[in-house]
């Protein structure tokens, strides 16, 4: 195949747009439930800029083919058997028949709003059509080292949620990396304004919203090689990710999945920009806990233009607003509104695999020790980053997991202390009619034991594996009312929680009793 100007550049040429290197040459080896993606690239690796390359690539690879599907459907299942059935240890390409797109990264968001779990996905019109994950291209030689850049990037760029009653915008600020900034988010939210309702967005609280990471399986090891052959690599690695490989659109995508929780009353807006024009895509909320691959479920919330709705009147609405705003044409549109239901509004091929992919993830039995040793890597994390001491139980266990010991601004440690109760998994909370939350203590000797405890005991629970840490004063609410169904009522159990109840208990201990001469705290 020749690949030449203007579809395909050297890479050199290529950097800074929506940039994908073409390889021939890939590795993937699985150790386990963890697999590893193995790339290496230079200077004048062809390279893909533009959306429609891709398009004309496919057709020069079915031309170089005899049996372009059959090829891609034989490759498919080496893939998989690696990737999600497990039954190989290891994939190569070593040709030139396929050339891969390195590489697309996203993110699959989890919606946690009035105590559900959604799959948030954006309908897609374009092929591969269907409902799809906040995802795109990398566009620097930093994100194709290390493709968390893009993930952090396309969900804060793709997915805004905001309380207009309120006059809140929800920032999402991931849990395991920095903050991403780019001016188009800003854009967005301008174009945003010109929308029903939305008017003052850009002057909304930005109020930021944590995006906890469940753990991926995957990682990625990219080298490039520049003109002096020298090699370059992310300067850390690239660890914790979901790999998916697709032989069908040739892509290879690096994804995380990231659950954030959403007060009652958010409205979601597609913030893709599009010939500098807001797409504005159908969302789609989907219950995580009756999910279905085959086939898909319908959405159980719709969102366009930040408005709840039909999906059949979401999809009269985007159509009218591509069409209006030039960034689709009449006939694409025709082509896509008359497919039918199965193609339109089916799970696109990288959406599919990771959602399955997570499927597995939530029912995979973990041992109580997994759980109990994450529980206190979590305590000791967040201590620690609070400038606060955390001692867990050494040997008798009734009821109590740990200690709290608080330490002043100054490092003055002060002899105060709570006790913490550890618990996580999904057993611990359920449901009320009410859409309240509550903990069944199922030892009825706690109930006295903690009301009888000479510092205040916090209960510390996790629901599932990914999603956030909450605490609340178990203590208190026993003193209120000793029963073994309680209220649950926690906060997250962040950095900002933690100091704010240190505060708390120091300003109500040192109101009532002199401390005796405490000890400097030292971090060294």
């Amino acid at each position: 195949m020749k690949l030449e100007k203007p579809e395909f550049f050297p890479f050199i040429e290529a950097e800074n747009d929506t940039l994908q290197v073409l390889l021939k040459n890939l590795e993937i080896t699985r150790n386990g439930d963890a697999s590893k993606l193995s790339v290496n690239f230079n200077h004048t690796t062809p390279t893909i800029r533009r959306r429609e390359s891709r398009l004309i690539l496919k057709r020069l690879m079915q031309a170089s083919m005899d049996d372009f599907t059959g090829t891609c459907a034989a490759m498919q299942q080496q893939i998989d058997a690696v990737l999600i059935d497990q039954t190989s240890d290891s994939f190569r390409v070593d040709g030139e028949s396929i050339l891969f797109r390195y590489c697309s990264g996203g993110t699959l968001p989890i919606l946690a709003i009035e105590g559900i779990d959604y799959y948030c996905l954006f309908l897609r019109d374009i092929a591969p059509y269907g409902w799809n994950i906040a995802n795109g291209s990398t566009d620097t030689l930093p994100e194709l080292l290390d493709p968390s850049i893009t993930i952090r990037r396309e969900l804060r760029e793709e997915l805004i949620a905001v309380d207009p009653s309120r006059l809140v915008d929800y920032t999402f600020v991931w849990d395991t990396e920095p903050t991403v900034n780019r001016p188009e988010f800003d854009d967005a939210r301008r174009m945003i304004a010109n929308l029903e309702g939305f008017a003052g967005i850009s002057e909304f609280e930005r109020v930021p919203r944590v995006v906890h990471t469940c753990d991926g399986y995957d990682s990625i090891d990219a080298t490039f090689w520049n003109a002096s052959n020298e090699a370059f690599r992310a300067p850390k690695a690239v660890r914790g990710c979901f790999l998916t490989v697709t032989a069908e659109d040739f892509g290879i995508e690096v994804d995380h999945i990231g659950r954030v929780e959403l007060p009652k009353g958010v409205r979601l807006l597609d913030g893709e920009l599009n010939s500098n024009c807001l797409l504005n895509r159908v969302i789609g909320l989907f219950n995580v806990n009756t999910f279905r691959l085959d086939p898909p479920v319908r959405p159980d919330v719709i969102f366009h233009s930040g408005e709840s709705m039909s999906l059949e009147e979401a999809v009269r609405h985007f159509r009218d607003h591509v069409l209006r705003h030039g960034l689709r044409g009449t006939q694409h549109m025709d082509e896509w509104h008359v497919l039918n239901k199965e193609q339109k509004y089916r799970l696109c091929p990288v959406t599919r695999q990771i959602i399955a992919r997570h499927q597995r993830y939530l029912h995979q039995p973990r041992p109580g020790y997994v759980h109990e040793q994450s529980m206190l890597a979590f305590m000791f994390d967040v201590c620690s980053r609070g400038g606060q001491i955390f001692r867990p139980t050494q040997f008798f266990d009734f009821g109590i997991d740990g200690e709290i010991e608080w330490v002043t601004s100054e490092g003055v440690i002060t002899g105060k202390r709570i006790y913490v109760q550890l618990k996580s998994g999904p057993s611990h909370l359920r449901q009320h009619g009410d859409n309240s939350e509550v903990f069944g203590i199922r030892n009825q000797r706690h109930v006295q034991y903690w009301r009888d405890q000479d510092s205040d005991v916090y209960l510390v629970v996790r629901s599932n594996s990914y999603g956030a840490v909450r605490w609340m004063n178990i203590t208190k609410a026993l003193k209120a009312c000793a029963s073994t169904v309680v209220e649950f009522t926690g906060e997250e159990l962040d950095v900002r929680s933690l100091l704010k109840t240190r505060d708390k208990c120091l300003g109500q201990d040192l109101a009532h009793t002199r401390a005796p001469q405490p000890e400097h705290y030292s971090q060294d």
